[in-house]
């Protein structure tokens, strides 16, 4: 049986172990009263605690009110990826672009570059500090700094970093965007590169996040909050990428088709911005939710 890279107490047994292309994102702990506790991989990492394992089929029900009112790096998370997927949003649709300026248009793109980078900054760092044990036991070995950075053990590790990268590249691409003056094959090498280097880096990432919360390389598990909003981000680097096929430059200047790029940026915000909306009652989780606390 595989091992995570967390550790439970000693008198903690694992009863099951499961995850895709061999990592562990979920195991089943029976402690010493006997009774199953369930740890993933994505609720260690955003503090959400254990939970009973017959009960992890159902989602918990957390109030609006209760998702808003709570505060912590979750919710500045959801925040940071919402506004970034708003300003994609705002600056895909034609009705914007016809009344601001082009470079109002295209420095719209740039902030919400700057959000998501921000958001994805922040979720890697909680990946890569996440605790090492789990029920109240201690760590017996001392995590140095090269540890916490280099997991790649981890799926959450490479899923978060390489989304990361592809925030980053999204910098490159909307900030190139802003110089009007650049001819066919700078456009080509520092615009539409980036977009596909970044859209790609977003395919891949939403895949291993997917694959983390439904712990097989494919899983339908629409009534838990944590798939949903992984299938929404897979949804909208779906149509990231087909927006940045559709943006290819031709040699005349033209891109291949503005209306297709323009909807499918469109879409591909407004399923980022459903699923940065569900991380706030997922946040929330950590104080209403059924979390074990040990």
């Amino acid at each position: 049986m595989k091992q995570a890279f967390v550790a439970g107490p000693p008198q903690w047994r694992v009863r099951e172990s499961a995850g895709p292309h061999g990592f562990v994102t979920r195991q089943v702990f029976e402690d010493e009263s006997g009774a199953l506790l369930e740890w993933t991989s994505r609720r260690h990492r955003k503090g959400l605690g254990l939970r009973v394992a017959s009960d992890t089929a159902t989602t918990v029900h957390v109030e609006l009110r209760d998702a808003l009112r709570y505060h912590g790096l979750n919710w500045w998370i959801g925040w940071l990826f919402m506004i970034g997927s708003a300003c994609f949003a705002l600056g895909s649709t034609p009705y914007y672009g016809t009344h601001v300026q082009a470079s109002v248009d295209g420095v719209t793109f740039f902030v919400g570059s700057l959000f998501f980078t921000s958001a994805a900054l922040l979720q890697h760092i909680q990946t890569v500090t996440a605790d090492r044990a789990v029920g109240g036991h201690a760590e017996s070995h001392p995590i140095t700094l090269l540890k916490l950075m280099l997991a790649p053990t981890r799926i959450d590790w490479w899923a978060t970093g390489i989304q990361l990268i592809g925030t980053l590249w999204f910098n490159v691409t909307t900030f190139a965007a802003l110089n009007d003056t650049l001819n066919v094959q700078e456009q080509l090498v520092r615009i539409w590169t980036p977009d596909v280097l970044g859209s790609i880096c977003f395919l891949v990432a939403s895949y291993l996040a997917l694959a983390e919360v439904g712990h097989a390389p494919l899983s339908w598990r629409p009534h838990d909050r944590g798939w949903q909003i992984s299938a929404l981000n897979m949804l909208g680097s779906i149509f990231f990428g087909i927006s940045a096929i559709a943006s290819f430059i031709l040699p005349d200047g033209d891109l291949v088709s503005i209306e297709a790029t323009n909807l499918f940026t469109f879409l591909g915000a407004i399923c980022f911005l459903a699923g940065a909306w569900l991380l706030l009652p997922e946040a929330a989780e950590s104080d209403v939710g059924d979390k074990v606390d040990r």
